[in-house]
């Protein structure tokens, strides 16, 4: 099918109409085939809970990539998307990221040993054992705290956090022993 007009102040719209579902409450598609009985790439629309009401998916290799909610929610990696911009699974964005609000989902750790532990855990791997151009495979990531640890690598807001915790309370020991120094030096 090709769409076009001769007059470039006229519009080509192309509009699906479904008085009947082709399967479920999947009412109009457009769907790309590549030789085959499966699509390689589809657009769905679903009816929702009225004729105004409906819901978008994106499909390639015949399997869900987006869908877009009746009440506007983008899902990446979700069927069931509950914000308005939600991913499940890795994003990397390689421009700034904004926000006017932001909630923290930081893991802390429990006590101040967990945090000890888990600074203390992140040993450098022996001279000659890594590539000083890597800088992210410069740890034994095998000996990481439980805490800090995530897959193969290490969780970095755990990370933070902990080193965050071990910051403060050597800074409030600090304290504490100049006080002790201070007392001491008056004698």
């Amino acid at each position: 099918m090709h769409i076009e007009t001769s007059d470039p102040t006229d519009m080509a719209v192309l509009e699906l109409h479904g008085d009947r579902p082709i399967e479920g409450n999947l009412f109009s598609a457009i769907r790309i085939y590549n030789n085959g009985a499966t699509p390689v790439a589809a657009i769905n629309a679903y009816r929702g809970a009225s004729d105004t009401q409906g819901e978008m998916t994106f499909l390639t290799s015949n399997s869900e990539r987006m869908r877009i909610t009746s009440t506007g929610n983008v899902g990446i990696g979700t069927t069931t998307p509950t914000h308005k911009f939600e991913v499940n699974g890795d994003a990397y964005i390689s421009g700034d990221v904004s926000a006017l609000t932001f909630t923290d989902r930081t893991p802390y750790p429990k006590d101040l040993e967990t945090a000890y532990k888990s600074v203390l855990s992140m040993m450098r791997l022996p001279e000659g054992e890594y590539n000083e151009d890597n800088k992210e495979f410069q740890l034994d990531h095998s000996k990481l705290a439980d805490f800090i640890k995530s897959g193969e690598g290490r969780d970095l807001s755990a990370t933070v956090s902990a080193q965050n915790e071990v910051i403060k309370d050597l800074i409030k020991k600090n304290d504490e022993l100049t006080k002790r120094i201070e007392v001491l030096e008056k004698r």
